[in-house]
C-alpha cells in the first residue's frame, strides 16, 4: 500500500492552476484536495486534517485572510498564502493572522514544491505541542510533559529516543515519516544516527506498546519508505 507524504489542501478560484499543482504534487508523492473558495477550505480542512494549507488571498465567497484566520484559530497546520508580486500588505497581514511561509503569483511548480517541503521538515521536526502536551488515541495515552505513556492502564517504561520517536510519529498521524526524517529530527543531523538504529529503536518501542495493547498495531512499517503512527 501506498502512502502520500502528505495530505495537502490547496485553494484557489483558478481550477487550471488547481489541476496543475494536483498533478504535480501527486506526482511528488503528496495527496492534493482542493477547494475554489474559503467556505470550502473550511470544510475541507476540519473534515481532512492536511498538513499544510496553501491558500490565495483573493476568492469569493470567503477570502483566504478570513479562512487562514479561522483555521489558525482551530489547528496548527502551517499555512502558506499565495500573493500578488507587489502586495507586500498583503503579506504582512497573512503574516499577522498566522501564515507560516508565502509565495508569489506567478510561481514555479518547483518552487511550491520546495516551500511545502521545508514547512513539513520544520513542522516534524519540531511539531506544535497540543494545547496540554498530552495524546490520547483510544488505548494508549503519551504525556509530553511528563515523558510517560500509558497503554491500557499500564505505564510503559521508554528511554529518551524511544519517547522521542513516538511523540514525533503520534503528533501526525497516519502521515508518513521517511527514514531519513526520523533520522534527521531525532539526531539532529543526518550523520549522526543511522537506518540500523532507528529499526532498532522503532522495533523496541513497537514491542513495548504492542506488549500491552492486544491487536492495535500504531506503528506501522512502510516498506522501503518508512513509518507511520496508524490511528
Amino acid at each position: 500500500m501506498f502512502y502520500a507524504l502528505a495530505r495537502v489542501l490547496f485553494v484557489d478560484d483558478d481550477l487550471r492552476l488547481q489541476r496543475a499543482v494536483e498533478i504535480f504534487l501527486n506526482n511528488k508523492g503528496h495527496e492534493v484536495f482542493k477547494a475554489s473558495n474559503g467556505n470550502q477550505a473550511l470544510e475541507l480542512q476540519a473534515a481532512l486534517k492536511p498538513q499544510v494549507v496553501i491558500l490565495d488571498i483573493m476568492m469569493p465567497e470567503l477570502d483566504g485572510f478570513e479562512a487562514c484566520k479561522i483555521i489558525k484559530a482551530r489547528s496548527s497546520v502551517p499555512i502558506i498564502i499565495l500573493t500578488a508580486m507587489t502586495k507586500e500588505d498583503d503579506r504582512v497581514k497573512g503574516f499577522k493572522l498566522g501564515a507560516d511561509d508565502y509565495i508569489t503569483k506567478p510561481f514555479s511548480l518547483k518552487e511550491l514544491e520546495l516551500r511545502v517541503d521545508a514547512l513539513l521538515r520544520r513542522f516534524k521536526k519540531h511539531p506544535p505541542s497540543t494545547s496540554n502536551e498530552r495524546l490520547v488515541y483510544s488505548d494508549i495515552t503519551i504525556d509530553h510533559q511528563q515523558k510517560s505513556v500509558v497503554v491500557n492502564d499500564k505505564s510503559i517504561q521508554l528511554t529518551k529516543i524511544e519517547f522521542q520517536l513516538l511523540w514525533l510519529l503520534a503528533c501526525n498521524p497516519n502521515q508518513l515519516f521517511t527514514h531519513s526524517q526520523l533520522i534527521e529530527a531525532v539526531w539532529g543531523q543526518k550523520n549522526k544516527g543511522s537506518k540500523n538504529a532507528l529499526h532498532v529503536y522503532i522495533r523496541r518501542l513497537r514491542s513495548k506498546i504492542n506488549g500491552n495493547q492486544g491487536n492495535i498495531n500504531y506503528l506501522q512499517n512502510i516498506w522501503g519508505q518508512g513509518y507511520i503512527f496508524k490511528v
